[in-house]
């Protein structure tokens, strides 16, 4: 046996464990070229809410609809609402998309009390509810729903929450 054969004082488990160093440090290494390449295309990363596009935003720039929006009603949505809302999807059409979010600007969100909007998709027709507190029940939040689907059986969104005086977007601004 040679001087760079086997080393010395190691039993067999010791060399098992050393055998297995290699594959362990090509697989960690595979992993983090797979997670590069992942975050580097562009479709990936977005799907993360890394990017700020696409947008959608109201004739008067009152509204904006985004990813971000609806990332930063995620941190404060318990002090909102006993529900947690969804992202809404909207029609893939840009007139209807800019239709309902005009629509939302038209009924003027404002104030410091907590608001819930749902939207008609077909017409972009608004319904709304004011919660008596800062923190909505979970009957609140669903009114405007009840009287959206009341009124039209389908094709009803949750579109905007207000709180604190800040308007959180629910829609989908995909492309």
């Amino acid at each position: 046996m040679g001087l760079g054969d086997q080393p010395i004082g190691l039993d067999d488990g010791q060399r098992h464990l050393m055998s297995l160093r290699y594959p362990v440090m090509f697989g960690a290494t595979l992993i983090m070229a797979i997670l590069a390449v992942a975050h580097a295309i562009p479709q990936v990363s977005d799907s993360y809410g890394q990017s700020e596009k696409p947008r959608l935003i109201s004739a008067d720039e009152s509204i904006v609809c985004s990813r971000a929006s609806y990332l930063a009603y995620r941190k404060v949505g318990t002090e909102i609402g006993e529900l947690m809302l969804d992202s809404s999807p909207i029609p893939k059409n840009a007139a209807d998309k800019q239709r309902i979010i005009d629509a939302l600007a038209q009924v003027t969100p404002s104030g410091d009390g907590t608001q819930v909007f749902v939207s008609y998709t077909p017409t972009g027709k608004v319904f709304s509810t004011t919660c008596a507190a800062s923190t909505c029940t979970l009957e609140e939040m669903e009114i405007p729903m009840q009287a959206c689907l009341t009124e039209n059986w389908d094709n009803c969104v949750h579109s905007l929450v207000r709180h604190a005086g800040t308007n959180y977007c629910l829609l989908e601004a995909s492309n």
